[in-house]
């Protein structure tokens, strides 16, 4: 694992853990809108108008056309085949070995709430951190090599699309205000972790959408 890698897990580790600490996301998730809190300040998200989606659906269009005239960019399936003949990589196993570890990680999580011994819940806990460790690891390796991927690079341009216009953050009482004026502001930003959470609670707020 390189400099760059070793950075990413941990800043990826990071983050994780500081979801974790926060409340049930699922929770939080009321009337189509999601709360959250960055420090001291409170933000949400609300489930977007069917005008929002258009923009959102125009913008992506527009970006996929740019990525296919791109060189710089593949399909999913044309880097699947070229890393499986030049460099001997199955993609497939990666794809296989994450969906396994995820089943464990989420076992691990529900026997450690239903056990009642401290001792049992603390070594379940930290079996699922070392799970979550192998999850990153080959999360990292997999995203690496697809980072050139049109598919993944439509999906975050989608997501923070999304968050740009809906993202909001409270000033006093009822009164909320956008926390990014344009898409090239949230571009700009070095907030990772509100940008991190945001993207986590628009999942839970959307994951029964697809544009």
């Amino acid at each position: 694992m390189n400099k760059e890698q070793a950075k990413t897990k941990k800043d990826l580790a990071k983050l994780w853990k500081e979801a974790d600490e926060q409340d049930d996301v699922e929770n939080l998730v009321e009337d189509n809108v999601a709360t959250f809190k960055v420090k001291d300040q409170t933000y949400r998200e609300m489930k977007p108008t069917y005008e929002q989606k258009q923009i959102v659906r125009r913008a992506r269009n527009v970006r996929y056309f740019e990525l296919c005239e791109d060189p710089a960019f593949k399909t999913r399936e044309e880097l699947t085949e070229f890393y499986k003949k030049t460099q001997k990589i199955d993609i497939n196993k990666f794809e296989n070995q994450l969906k396994d570890l995820q089943k464990v990680h989420d076992n691990l999580g529900e026997r450690a709430l239903k056990t009642k011994n401290d001792a049992d819940r603390k070594s379940l806990k930290e079996e699922q951190l070392n799970i979550k460790e192998e999850i990153s690891d080959i999360s990292i390796k997999k995203r690496d090599l697809f980072d050139c991927c049109i598919e993944n690079e439509l999906m975050e341009f989608v997501n923070l699309q999304f968050i740009h216009l809906i993202l909001e953050k409270q000033i006093e009482g009822d009164k909320w205000e956008k926390v990014f004026k344009t898409f090239n502001d949230l571009m700009k930003s070095s907030n990772d972790n509100l940008i991190f959470k945001a993207n986590y609670s628009l999942q839970m707020l959307m994951f029964q959408y697809e544009i």
